[in-house]
């Protein structure tokens, strides 16, 4: 894929895979908005790969939108790559009682981050795709599957967006626990290429 002059939205790109993501995008010619809670990270990411910085929670579709409308001043939005997520190591199952068990109010949080938030990045941003591009998902082997990595997003989202009337799914990840549809193998492999 060609990346000279395209807008690319990273999420969570103010760190870790993210910012190594948008590093690499803005290398290879892309304009790259860098979509993240953290602020001071973010804009030194931005500034130092000139591209543009969007204060993003990923849990409110206006931030998304926000996001989307400034990679469009930038240049055709054509990729999408979401690093966005959390998790939390705790334990499941309470040693004093049910009040110990785990959390489910902070479990429902990693959820909406992970989950919804990256459908919901992916279900504004495709949008905003008309010509298409790859929209790539990042789940962390940092926190187990089930809480840390957005992949059940991924895999709903590579339903809902068929090629190659629009955009085209990938995740990529680290993580054994992830199976690879055929579908998903197919499409662009930003990360290999």
């Amino acid at each position: 894929m060609e990346l000279t002059a395209i807008a690319a939205i990273v999420t969570g790109g103010a760190s870790g895979l993210g910012a190594a993501t948008a590093r690499e995008l803005a290398r290879r010619g892309a304009r790259v908005v860098i979509a993240d809670i953290a602020d001071d990270k973010g804009k030194a990411v931005a500034t130092s790969i000139d591209g543009a910085f969007a204060h993003v929670d990923v849990t409110s579709t206006d931030d998304i939108i926000a996001a989307t409308e400034l990679a469009k001043t930038l240049g055709p939005v054509r990729a999408l790559v979401n690093c966005a997520g959390t998790g939390l190591a705790a334990r499941t199952v309470g040693r004093g009682g049910y009040e110990t068990a785990h959390d489910l109010n902070a479990f429902r949080r990693i959820l909406e981050i992970n989950t919804i938030g990256t459908f919901d990045c992916i279900r504004i941003v495709a949008t905003a795709m008309a010509g298409g591009g790859p929209i790539t998902g990042v789940p962390s082997t940092a926190t187990p599957p089930a809480v840390g990595a957005n992949n059940p997003a991924m895999h709903l989202s590579s339903v809902v967006l068929p090629a190659p009337e629009g955009p085209t799914m990938q995740t990529s990840s680290p993580s054994p626990t992830l199976k690879v549809t055929s579908r998903m193998a197919s499409t662009v492999r930003l990360a290999s290429s």
